[in-house]
C-alpha cells in the first residue's frame, strides 16, 4: 500500500481443538455481485483557506478472485469418524469458529470506531497540515492451524426429509484461505447513515454481517504477500 493508504489486519489467532482438525466451509452460492466488504475509514482535506480535514467511515468492496471461497455456514469436524474417544458422539462443532468470529468482529468495530473518533476530532482542530493517513481499511481475520477445507454441492442434492446430502454429491477441497460470511449478533449490528436508500439498494446485509477472512497458518506469509499487492481508493459502498 501507498503512504497514505493503509491495510489493516486485525488478527484472531485460533488453535485448533485436538479432536476437530477440520473446519470445514459450506459454500455460498455466488453471484456477480458478490463482495469482499470490508470497514474503511477516510481523512479528506478541507478546501483553502479551510484547515484541517474531514472523516468519514464507509463499508468498501475489497473485491474477490473469480474462483475464491466464499462461505456463510462452517463446521469443525473430527479427523476420523471411527475412532470416537471416551464415549464422545459428537461428529461435529462450530463452536471454536464462532468464537473466534464474535472476538475479532468486536475488536474490529471497535479499532475502526476508535480510529474514526480519534481522526475526527484532530481533523475538527485545524492545526495539523495533513493528516497521518488519508485512508485506512481493516479487514477482520482469523489465523487457525485447522485444515480448512470448502464443501461444495448442489442444493437440489439435499434430501429434504434429513437435510443431508449425498457425500458423492459433494465435493471437498483443500483451500488456504476463505472468506467467511459471519452473521454478526443482534448487539453488534448497526444501521446506515442513510436508511432509506441502504434498504432500496438492498444493502442492509452490510450492516448485519461481517466478512472475514480465515487463514490457514501454513499459508499466512503467501496471504500477506497477496494482499500487499493491492491498492486502496476511496470507497464506493454504504457509508456507515
Amino acid at each position: 500500500m501507498s503512504g497514505d493508504h493503509k491495510l489493516w489486519l486485525l488478527i484472531e489467532c485460533k488453535k485448533n481443538n485436538p479432536e476437530f482438525i477440520n473446519w470445514v466451509f459450506f459454500s455460498k452460492f455466488r453471484t456477480p455481485l458478490d463482495a469482499f466488504n470490508i470497514s474503511q475509514v477516510e481523512n479528506k482535506a478541507r478546501e483553502a483557506p479551510a484547515t484541517g480535514w474531514d472523516t468519514t467511515s464507509a463499508i468498501r468492496n475489497l473485491g474477490l478472485s473469480p474462483g475464491e471461497a466464499v462461505a456463510d455456514e462452517a463446521r469443525e469436524t473430527k479427523g476420523d469418524y471411527a475412532h470416537l474417544k471416551g464415549g464422545d458422539k459428537t461428529k461435529t462443532s462450530n463452536k471454536a469458529i464462532q468464537d473466534a468470529a464474535y472476538q475479532v468482529a468486536l475488536a474490529t468495530q471497535a479499532i475502526v470506531g476508535e480510529d474514526s473518533s480519534i481522526s475526527g476530532r484532530l481533523g475538527m482542530r485545524g492545526v495539523a497540515t495533513s493528516p497521518a493517513w488519508r485512508i485506512k481499511a481493516y479487514i477482520p481475520a482469523i489465523v487457525t492451524t485447522a485444515k480448512l477445507v470448502v464443501c461444495d454441492f448442489d442444493p437440489a442434492d439435499v434430501n429434504p426429509v434429513t437435510g443431508e446430502v449425498p457425500f458423492d454429491k459433494a465435493t471437498l477441497r483443500e483451500v488456504p484461505s476463505v472468506t467467511f460470511e459471519y452473521t454478526l449478533p443482534r448487539h453488534l449490528q448497526f444501521g446506515p447513515a442513510d436508511i432509506s436508500r441502504s434498504y432500496g439498494e438492498g444493502l442492509v446485509d452490510l450492516f448485519t454481517r461481517m466478512h472475514l477472512l480465515v487463514i490457514q497458518s501454513g499459508h499466512f506469509a503467501d496471504v500477506l504477500k497477496e494482499l500487499g499487492k493491492g491498492d486502496l481508493n476511496p470507497a464506493q459502498g454504504a457509508a456507515s
